[in-house]
Formats: C-alpha cells, sequence, structure tokens
C-alpha cells in the first residue's frame, strides 16, 4: 500500500533560498505580454495567484501539445520564486493523484512530469500503457548536467533548487510505476522506468561527491524502489514444483525487506519508519498471501505445515515484522489468517477510523458505509483475493455497493473498483455460486456498458466479460452456453487473443474445456479425451460461433441503420446530435464494442470534447459541411485500426445514407433572398429558450411604399440595406412578408434597441430615407410569444406612434 499522506515526497524539504524582487516583476511581465486570463476570476492581485496562473497556463500549453516560448522556458530555469512555488504545487497534486476520485490520472501525471522538465519537451507519453524510456533517459541526464554544473560552480542555491526538482521527479515517477504494477499490461513498463531511475542515481553519484543528507535521500529512493516493486504482480507457475515456488517467492521478499532497512536507516528527520512500517506490512503481507493463493490453485489441498522453505520465508517475515507469528505452533490455516488480520490493522493506521475485532469488520465496515477511497480500495481487493471463506451475501454486498457507486474519473481507483468486481465473479466460479437468480450479474454487465466506451481501461471492463464467460460457461443449459459465447466473443474482439494467449490462457482453457463438456455432454466415453482434445474442441465450438456472430452483427446494425433512416424520413429526429445518441448504439457499442466514441460533427464545431489526453481522433468527411469522427484511446490504437480498416467502406456507405436522409428531411432554415434565419428557425430557437423573453417584430411600412413604386429587384434592394443596418444593432429573423423579428438578449436593454431601430436611415437612390417602422414589443414564454407578438403587431398599427407593449 502507498501511504500516500506520510511518505509521499517525504524527501522534499526545500532549504532557505533567496527570492529576488526581480522574479516577482518577471511573471506579472510574462502574465501581461501573453495577456494571460486568471480563470480564477480573482480580483486579489498576489504573488501567488500570478504564479498560480502562469503555471496552469504552461499547463494547457502542454496539454496542447504547444511548444513552451523561450521566455516563458527561462523563466521556468532561472526564477527562483517561481521555481519554488512550481515544487509546492506540484506537491499538492502528487496527492490528489491518489486521493482524489474526480482526478484523471494519467493525464495528471502528463502534466506533473512536464511541470518537471524545466520548460524543455520531452516526447515520454507514447500512450496509455507505453513511455519512452529513451525520453526518460535524456530529462533525467538533462537533470544531472544541471546538478553538475552548478555543484562545479558553487552554486549552493541552484543546486539545492534542481536537486529538490530531481527528487520529485523519482517520487512522481514511483508514483507511475506504483499505479501502472497493478495493470497486466502497464505493469511491463515498471522495470524499464526503474532501471532508468537506478542508472541515474548511479550516473549521479558517480559524477558529484554529495553530502550525507543528499545521499541519504537517494538511498530512500532507492529502498523505496525495492520497496515498492520487489513484489512482480503476476508470475508463472506452470511445471513448477512446490519448494521452487516458495524459494522464489522467498527472494522476492528479502528484497523487499532490504528496501524496508535501506530506509529505515536513512529514515528522514520527520519520524516516518512507522510510515514505511505500514508499507512494508502490506507489501510482505500481499506477497505472501499470493503465494499461499498460487499454492492453493496449483495443489488443491494443502499441506504445508512442516514444509522447511516455507517456515525460513515465514523467518525471514518475522524479522522486520512487529506482528510476529509463532513458529513453534505453525499452521498453514493459521498463518493465513494472522496476515488477513494484518489488514485490519494497516486500516486502522490509514483511516480515520478504528476497528476492533477482526479484518472481516472492514467488509462490514465498507458495505455500510459505501466509501470506496485510496485507504480502504487495496484492502478490500486483497481480503476478496485471498480470503475463500467470505459468504455470497457480503460478496453481493460489496458487489451492490461497488455498482452503485457512479464510474469514478481517477483511474486508479476505477481500476480497483472493476478487480474487484472480476474477482468477485471468480468467486462465483469457485463456490459453484448458481446462475439462475442471480441479479447482480445484469448489474454489473449494465455497469459496463455504461462506462467502458473509449476508455483507457476498457481493457479491464473487458476482463469481466471474460471472468463472466467463464461463470456462465459452466452450465449445461443451452441459454446460458451462448450468453457465456457472447461474453467471450466480447472480450476477443478487444483484446484480439493478444492477453489471451499469455497472462488469460489459464481462463481460456477452463473456458474452452467447458465449451467441448457443454458439446459432448450426451457422447459416451468423453472421460477418455485428454485436456488437449478438449480445448480443440472447445476453440472449434466458439469459433463457428465468433464467425456467425460477425455475421448477425452486421445483419443487426443493417436493421437499426433502416429504422434510423425511417425515423429520420418520418421527422422523428429533431437534429444531427440526436442522430449521435443512435450513433453510440450503431457503431460504438456494436461495431466497435465500445472501443471508440463515434459523432458526426459539424465543420468547425465539436460535438464530443476529451478532457483526458493519449486520445486520438480520425474522421471520414461526409460532405463540405459534416464528417463522422472517431475518439479512441491511443493505448488501443492497433485493434481500433484492424476494425476501422476492416469495415471503413460499410460505414461510409451507410454514413452518407443516414446523412442524405437527414439533410432531405431537415427544414430550410434560410430566407433565399436577405440570407437571414427564417421562421422555421426562429421557431427552433424558441424551443431551446426555457426562461421567459422579449421579443420585438418590426413591420416596415416604408417597404410597402417603395413596393408599390419601384420593381421588385430594386425593392428587395432598398429591403436588404435595411436590414445591414438592422444585424448591426441585433440578431434578426426574416418573418412573413415586410416583418422582422428579435430575440432580445438577456444583457441588452430592449428600449434601447427600440430607440436604434427608430433612428435608422439608410441612401436609396442618392436620397436619404428615414425607415418608418410599426413595432410590437412582447414579454412572455417562449411556447406563447409569437401568438402574443401577432396581437401586439396588431394593436401597434392601431396606435398613433406605431408601437405597442404586450406584457
Amino acid at each position: 500500500m502507498l501511504n500516500i499522506d506520510q511518505e509521499l515526497l517525504t524527501n522534499l524539504n526545500v532549504k532557505n533560498v533567496n527570492v529576488l524582487n526581480s522574479d516577482i516583476f518577471e511573471v506579472k511581465n510574462i502574465i501581461d505580454k501573453y495577456e494571460i486570463k486568471n480563470s480564477s476570476k480573482s480580483p486579489i492581485h498576489t504573488v501567488e495567484i500570478d504564479n498560480e496562473v502562469l503555471v496552469e497556463y504552461i499547463i494547457e500549453l502542454y496539454v496542447n501539445n504547444k511548444n513552451i516560448p523561450h521566455d516563458i522556458s527561462f523563466l521556468i530555469q532561472n526564477n527562483v520564486g517561481f521555481r519554488l512555488f512550481l515544487l509546492t504545487f506540484i506537491k499538492q497534486r502528487m496527492r490528489s493523484v491518489i486521493n482524489d476520485d474526480s482526478i484523471i490520472v494519467y493525464k495528471e501525471i502528463f502534466i506533473i512530469i512536464n511541470l518537471l522538465s524545466m520548460g524543455r519537451k520531452y516526447e515520454i507519453f507514447t500512450h496509455y500503457n507505453f513511455y519512452s524510456t529513451e525520453n526518460i533517459t535524456k530529462l533525467f541526464k538533462y537533470y544531472e548536467k544541471t546538478l553538475s554544473v552548478s555543484h562545479q560552480q558553487k552554486d549552493l542555491d541552484e543546486f539545492e533548487l534542481v536537486f529538490q526538482g530531481y527528487l520529485t521527479l523519482f517520487e512522481v515517477f514511483n508514483e507511475l510505476c506504483i499505479i501502472n504494477s497493478l495493470d497486466v499490461q502497464r505493469r511491463k513498463s515498471v522495470s524499464e522506468i526503474v532501471d532508468c531511475m537506478i542508472e541515474s542515481i548511479s550516473s549521479l553519484k558517480s559524477k558529484i561527491k554529495l553530502d550525507s543528507d543528499n545521499l541519504n535521500k537517494l538511498n530512500n529512493i532507492l529502498g523505496k524502489f525495492l520497496l515498492y516493486f520487489s513484489y512482480i504482480p503476476y508470475m508463472n507457475v506452470e511445471n513448477k514444483n512446490v519448494n521452487y515456488i516458495i524459494q522464489e517467492y522467498s527472494f522476492m521478499l528479502k528484497k523487499l525487506i532490504d528496501g524496508y532497512k535501506l530506509l529505515r536507516f536513512h529514515k528522514n528527520d520527520m519520524g516516518l519508519e512507522n510510515g514505511y512500517y505500514i508499507t512494508f506490512l502490506d507489501r510482505s503481507t500481499t506477497l505472501i498471501l499470493t503465494l499461499m493463493l498460487k499454492l492453493q490453485n496449483k495443489m488443491h489441498t494443502i499441506d504445508l505445515d512442516k514444509n522447511a522453505f516455507l517456515l525460513n520465508l515465514i523467518v525471514s517475515y518475522n524479522s522486520c515484522s512487529s506482528h510476529k507469528y509463532d513458529i513453534e505452533n505453525i499452521s498453514y490455516v493459521k498463518f493465513k489468517m494472522h496476515l488477513l488480520n494484518n489488514y485490519l490493522y494497516i486500516y486502522n493506521n490509514s483511516t480515520n477510523k478504528i476497528i476492533d475485532g477482526s479484518y472481516e469488520k472492514i467488509i462490514d465496515e465498507f458495505i455500510k458505509d459505501n466509501i470506496f477511497c485510496s485507504s480502504t480500495m487495496m484492502i478490500i481487493h486483497n481480503i476478496v483475493l485471498f480470503d475463500n471463506s467470505l459468504t455470497k451475501d457480503k460478496l453481493e454486498g460489496i458487489l451492490k455497493a461497488l455498482v452503485s457507486m457512479p464510474q469514478l474519473n481517477n483511474d486508479y481507483h476505477e481500476f480497483y473498483k472493476l478487480k474487484i468486481i472480476d474477482r468477485i465473479i471468480h468467486l462465483y466460479v469457485e463456490l459453484d455460486i448458481s446462475i439462475s437468480n442471480n441479479i447482480y450479474i445484469k448489474e454489473i454487465v449494465n455497469y459496463v456498458e455504461e462506462n467502458k466506451s473509449a476508455s483507457h481501461l476498457i481493457g479491464m471492463y473487458s476482463k469481466i466479460y471474460l471472468s463472466l464467460a467463464l461463470y456462465y460457461s459452466k452450465s449445461e443449459e443451452k441459454k446460458y452456453n451462448l450468453l457465456s459465447q457472447e461474453y467471450y466473443s466480447l472480450f476477443t474482439s478487444i483484446d484480439d487473443y493478444t492477453l489471451l494467449n499469455s497472462e488469460y490462457k489459464n481462463i481460456d482453457n477452463r473456458i474452452l474445456k467447458n465449451y467441448a463438456s457443454y458439446f459432448l455432454q450426451n457422447i459416451k466415453n468423453k472421460d477418455l479425451m485428454n485436456n488437449d482434445d478438449l480445448i480443440l474442441i472447445g476453440r472449434k465450438n466458439v469459433t463457428h460461433f465468433l464467425n456467425n456472430r460477425e455475421f448477425g452483427i452486421k445483419s443487426e446494425i443493417n436493421q437499426k441503420i433502416t429504422l434510423l433512416i425511417n425515423q429520420i424520413l418520418n421527422n422523428e429526429v429533431a437534429d444531427y446530435q440526436q442522430i449521435n445518441e443512435l450513433l453510440d448504439d450503431i457503431f460504438t457499442k456494436n461495431l466497435f464494442y465500445g472501443l471508440v466514441i463515434v459523432n458526426i460533427e459539424k465543420e468547425n464545431h465539436v460535438a464530443y470534447e476529451v478532457d483526458d489526453i493519449g486520445y486520438e481522433h480520425l474522421f471520414i468527411k461526409l460532405n463540405d459541411e459534416y464528417k463522422l469522427t472517431f475518439y479512441y484511446s491511443k493505448a488501443y490504437e492497433n485493434i481500433f485500426n484492424i476494425l476501422y480498416s476492416n469495415n471503413k467502406e460499410y460505414i461510409e456507405n451507410n454514413m452518407n445514407n443516414i446523412l442524405n436522409s437527414y439533410i432531405k428531411s431537415i427544414p430550410t432554415y434560410t430566407d433565399e433572398t436577405t440570407k437571414l434565419p427564417n421562421l422555421s428557425k426562429l421557431q427552433n430557437d424558441l424551443k431551446t429558450r426555457q426562461n421567459d423573453i422579449v421579443f420585438i417584430e418590426l413591420y416596415i411600412d416604408s417597404l410597402i411604399n417603395i413596393s408599390n413604386t419601384y420593381p421588385y429587384k430594386i425593392s428587395n434592394q432598398y429591403f436588404n440595406l435595411i436590414v445591414d443596418q438592422l444585424k448591426s444593432i441585433n440578431k434578426l429573423y426574416k418573418l412573413t412578408g415586410p416583418r422582422l423579428g428579435i430575440i432580445v438578449g438577456e444583457n441588452d436593454e430592449y428600449k434601447e434597441l427600440v430607440n436604434k431601430i427608430k433612428d435608422i436611415e439608410v441612401y436609396f437612390e442618392d436620397e436619404r430615407h428615414i425607415v418608418s417602422f410599426t413595432i410590437a414589443v412582447s414579454f412572455g414564454k417562449s411556447g406563447i410569444i409569437l401568438d402574443k407578438s401577432h396581437y401586439c403587431l396588431s394593436a401597434a398599427k392601431l396606435n398613433r406612434d406605431s408601437y405597442h407593449e404586450f406584457k
């Protein structure tokens, strides 16, 4: 567990550094030069607010992939006051990464690392799952070089500031690795990133003779690496004997202990030994319980009470643990219970609550309060993972709490939520819990369907489909067997057999053998078949299903497209935004399995905005006005490209049919003579108005006189002259005949508009013409305002001044 509030950035304690007054003015000058707006809109002008305004501007540049201007880059590297503020700012944001449910983790870490890049640009984030270790190394090398120069020049203030930035960089990459270590794909990047950091520390130590304080801080970093990353979450135990597996885990435990000892030896002045102990206890407990789970899965029945290798592992655990286990009365079952109860100590020291009793009370507390935070989520997950004595009621209590929560923006929290859900499905399988009347499965599926679209976590969402496929594959009923294959196909559509043939191979084999058993249930001598034969039969069976399903999906999509076109032609679709809602079901869910967000967009208009980073978009130009846009996570770019290339022509043909039907059905919103929005447009705009409005209707009396005197073409010229004058005052609508309409804006004064209208004059046929109007001003709800205006205009025509108000 990352005990973030106690451990994060504990090495960062900037000593007194002189700040010059010129630093303050430099920041203000940059803000003025680039006309940077204060998003907080605070009328108070302070140094801290100016610094924050500039930082937010720099963040915006990085997020939008723009270069940092040279003068801002120079300020970041040389302005002492700003750099001190930046370190504090980063420290606050790093705590939010773990603790705040609303934080978008990947984006936040991207921001923090870029803020630490000294105004330079390093393409570190290849996409959500992979990182450029070459550019990570370049960034660390830049710090090493800068530290060497300031050390040689004996510039203590500069060295101190750069060194604090250097340590902060380690902490944020450390945090990134902790998060990545949880995921099947992203954990592959952890060892590479850690190697970059270890190499940098070794390189700096060889270049500079550091004082004992700074040397201890770097050794603390190395200790954290051992403490956090000695434990590899996934280890293949196939074809390995029990003693070898225990020895492998004992070796990992010893490295973890070495890291803890290093941290304990070099603990800083803040007295954080206990904080590190909580992390040590969590990591060692989880490591040993993982070993026990793997042994249980491998052996089914366990009799290891007198195993010498396990005894040695317990001795190693006891050597640093305050929660020692009595090896004189060793029992495998009791040792496991001892380890599970460690989570209660960890919980009590990581939250504001104190629970008495056993670790099971943590589950009860979670079900009662329904609070899912960083302090509890890993503990809940680990208890569900390792405790096979949890009852069906408790599992369903946890499930009910999880699926009732909205999706969490913080991927770290959402990931753990999904992992717990996934584990509970596997417990359903292990405990042989009945499929029929299991109401929570439907809630799980609904949650996944509602939240998976274009998510960076779609791999974890789809993993739940694979687990459901396993759960349903055990049934001998046809409907459940078909449902299992449906879930299996949903997973393979996203995974493309990448993880299925590696990390999830064991699950896949179990599913395929169940399919074979279902297929052969009436066949004699089926028990004589070996595992390979069953897997082969199961694979043939599901492959046949997948081929038929692909055809069925296209058929279903064609039916939905036909229905959509009929809705459009019957005027049941209001606008293209409503078409987008229907496309979500047709293309997003059915054709791309939730991998993308698909939208029709007008040129120069964005229908969907992605708040996160690590996304790509691609568009198909449909005509001069509309395009079809696809938004997807770069982490799944390969599978998107496969699906897109296989379906591009199909999508284009169908979208052209949909769009052509829409264009033919939509009313014309522009008056051809004046090019003004017409009455249909006014009626449509009024539908969007909820509050009371003020509406001005104009009848151009002088146009009638001109029309009686001049030809139609000349009269239109006169009308357009008036329109040009009025357009400079407010937005106009062309109504029937010589009538125009104006919706008065919320911030406009209608009487001022009326006075401006009355003063309008035009030059026509080389003469000045004062334009005469009949003016009706109506007040009320948008739904009845045109009816009121009709009566108001009639009343205005009867008045001597050709003006009337109807309230």
